[in-house]
């Protein structure tokens, strides 16, 4: 018979997320939101009543096909914000008229959120201001409210049972789903669909629609590079399509099930890219997703989660090797093609520039493209702090070191990603930014807690004698 206390504890729900945690979440994305609106900061001194007339002025701008897709990132830049600020105030909370209302109160917060980040817009040229800013981030705060109404409690009930779970292989599926769904929307980014001839036109004359893709012939390193990261990117996909289609009795058949989805799900992807005027579409994307999708497959087929299993068990020196290697070919990568800098004056301006203000240089291209290089960015680096977690494991240093390791692990990827950048001033091709730094200092400590919520923190060696 449990204890009262037990029943209690059984009843009080998971320390992670709750209310606390969600609000904390709206004020760092709110922060984001706010910055990123700003950049590269700017200011230049406006009289508060030139400002007020300036914005009773503010147009309502007809969007063309260039601009769409600024518009779609305006309003998924506000989705998680009507989302966080629901669950801040309504997770867990038995229905009453403040859970009723603050649905509603969340999308006047995003509106007027959105219309002082327009105002404040005025003193930070050339940031643009436009009526279409506004309603389209107040629709998206209502997007956000609208899932949290819609799914949120669910979600949440889902969210913490993955949390709090120590089985792996339910572990690794999430990571699998996860990742498939997060691939398949950024696929149709930056949604900036046509919707006319003159578009559908336009996206053929500037070669967007081809069977063969310009650089095929000359086979160079960017076309390779972009080859092989739209292969690996099918990969999980293929994994996930297994899973779903295993057969425990037939193998083969399982395979060939995966493979055929797998097929269908590149055709899809393709399909849905072409109504998309900022996309390439292309037979040979077609052959590499299919290639992608195959490889995911045959290496769960091929008993890869077996040697994963037996890798796990290796000591500290493979995995610290395995750093190593990684780093060193980031590294050779990061400084390709090597066409160094002979000007020192060049040398130095090129050294100064990784002062400027942070994330400024995303602001010079599309929303989509800003999110391009942070992904791009997040899944070169992140690796590195995998494989440095599983050193780390491998060592059964305890808990008790959490700290220490945790702040060790912080120096050493702002180490290793600032030497990167000081590294790449040397080579002329290369764009050297203090926003590399922070990106990938930060997918490095992503990539090590991965590890330890997917394997748990590492365990003391329970051979060692206690003292």
């Amino acid at each position: 018979m449990s204890t009262v206390g037990e029943q209690q504890s059984a009843a009080r729900p998971p320390a992670w997320p709750r209310r606390r945690h969600f609000a904390a979440l709206t004020l760092l994305t709110v922060g984001v939101v706010v910055y990123g609106s700003l950049v590269p900061l700017n200011f230049e001194p406006l009289s508060l009543s030139d400002a007020w007339q300036a914005f009773a002025e503010i147009p309502y701008v007809v969007l063309g096909i260039e601009k769409r897709a600024d518009w779609v990132a305006n309003l998924l830049l506000f989705v998680p914000i009507g989302f966080f600020l629901a669950a801040a105030v309504n997770l867990d909370r038995r229905p009453s008229l403040l859970t009723i209302v603050w649905p509603a109160l969340t999308v006047l917060a995003c509106a007027g959120l959105s219309l002082a980040l327009e105002f404040t817009q005025l003193w930070f040229p050339p940031r643009t201001v436009s009526q279409n800013d506004v309603l389209a981030e107040t629709l998206g705060g209502a997007v956000g409210a609208s899932l949290w109404v819609l799914t949120g409690e669910r979600w949440i009930r889902w969210w913490r049972g993955l949390l709090f779970s120590r089985d792996l292989a339910h572990q690794l599926r999430w990571c699998l789903e996860a990742y498939t769904l997060l691939f398949l929307l950024y696929a149709v980014l930056p949604l900036d669909l046509m919707v006319s001839r003159a578009e559908w036109l336009q996206k053929v004359q500037l070669g967007r629609v081809h069977w063969v893709p310009a650089g095929i012939a000359a086979w160079d390193a960017d076309f390779l590079g972009r080859s092989l990261v739209l292969l690996l990117a099918y990969v999980p996909p293929g994994m996930l399509l297994f899973l779903k289609s295993r057969r425990p009795t037939h193998p083969a058949g399982s395979l060939a099930v995966a493979t055929a989805w797998g097929v269908l799900l590149v055709a899809l992807v393709e399909a849905a890219q072409l109504p998309i005027f900022s996309r390439f579409n292309s037979a040979l994307d077609v052959a590499l997703g299919i290639a992608g999708v195959t490889t995911g497959a045959w290496c769960l087929a091929a008993g890869l989660p077996r040697s994963l299993t037996k890798a796990l068990t290796w000591g500290p020196r493979p995995w610290l090797l395995a750093t190593l290697a990684y780093a060193a070919l980031s590294l050779v990568v990061a400084c390709a093609p090597f066409d160094l800098v002979d000007d020192p004056q060049l040398r130095v301006e090129r050294l100064r520039s990784i002062l400027r203000v942070p994330f400024s240089s995303l602001y010079t291209g599309s929303e989509f493209q800003a999110v391009t290089i942070i992904l791009r960015n997040v899944l070169w680096l992140a690796p590195l702090g995998i494989l440095w977690g599983l050193a780390l494991r491998a060592f059964r240093l305890g808990r008790r070191p959490l700290v220490l390791m945790l702040c060790f692990s912080a120096f050493m990827a702002l180490a290793f990603c600032t030497g990167l950048e000081l590294a790449q001033v040397l080579v002329a091709s290369r764009h050297v930014d203090v926003t590399d730094v922070l990106i990938g200092s930060g997918a490095s400590l992503a990539g090590l807690g991965f590890v330890w919520w997917l394997f748990g923190l590492p365990a003391p060696d329970q051979s060692k004698p206690s003292t």
